[in-house]
């Protein structure tokens, strides 16, 4: 948005910044079309826009948090948007952008939401944090009522307590607290 404001016939102007790199100028929940070129994980891939003068934009799927790699049903989160998406026609809506620069964004393939897919087959939760959506939220109630992907699992840890602990870990083996006491 701009704001203009006149000061004696002075105009001082306010501009809403652009967070999209090259310029490229998009609408709120504008839908882009272009190709998934890269499945990182179950919640991250690459996307390359049609238009060939964009470089490649690295999303994060709105709504959802996948299991980490290394997390039980991760390997089986990024197999199934692979299957679903990878080297397919798709379309993005972006949400938003996140502390790492990548967009946040609902990708489609045909006619399928890939962030609801997950969802739905118990190989992503719902990510309320950074979400308030009900029907993220039912999908997942659902996928946890048929035991289904990761809710096969007794006590599934979700991915952002799985996070945490590997970085407290991480932090107890680089010398942190309790390090070098004989414990």
């Amino acid at each position: 948005y701009c704001l203009r404001f006149n000061y004696s016939n002075h105009y001082c102007v306010v501009v809403k910044p652009c967070y999209f790199e090259l310029n490229y100028k998009m609408s709120d929940g504008e839908t882009v079309r272009g190709v998934i070129t890269r499945v990182y994980d179950g919640d991250t891939l690459t996307f390359m826009p049609d238009d060939k003068n964009e470089a490649h934009w690295k999303i994060r799927l709105a709504e959802i948090d996948a299991p980490e790699s290394d997390q039980p049903c991760g390997k089986e989160s990024a197999q199934f948007v692979k299957n679903m998406a990878l080297l397919k026609d798709a379309r993005i809506k972006i949400m938003d952008q996140d502390r790492y620069g990548r967009k946040v964004a609902k990708v489609y393939v045909g006619r399928r939401c890939v962030n609801k897919a997950l969802v739905q087959e118990g190989l992503a939760w719902h990510y309320k944090d950074y979400s308030t959506n009900a029907e993220y939220e039912q999908l997942m109630e659902s996928a946890k009522a048929q035991k289904k992907g990761i809710f096969r699992q007794k006590n599934p840890m979700p991915p952002w307590e799985w996070r945490r602990k590997a970085k407290a870990t991480e932090k107890l083996k680089k010398g942190g607290i309790g390090a070098g006491r004989g414990s």
